[in-house]
């Protein structure tokens, strides 16, 4: 797992470049990508529709508040 706030490169090339070493090391093993970001991508959302040699999934995270009443 790897968490940061800005990358120079695209977040899938990365994601596969991880995938790639991984099942080097570990070729008997299924190994499978998970991206999980704040916003969509449009972009990498269509370079990642062209992967098909590992499983992957993307998720969207949301914040949301809620102003609460607090009792005096």
């Amino acid at each position: 797992m790897e968490l940061k706030r800005e990358h120079e490169r695209g977040i899938v090339e990365q994601m596969i470049g991880y995938l790639d070493s991984l099942k080097g090391m570990f070729s008997e093993r299924e190994v499978r990508g998970i991206i999980i970001s704040g916003r969509e991508d449009a972009v990498a959302a269509t370079v990642l529709q062209g992967v098909s040699k590992y499983e992957n999934s993307w998720f969207c995270y949301q914040v949301t508040f809620a102003q609460l009443v607090c009792a005096e």
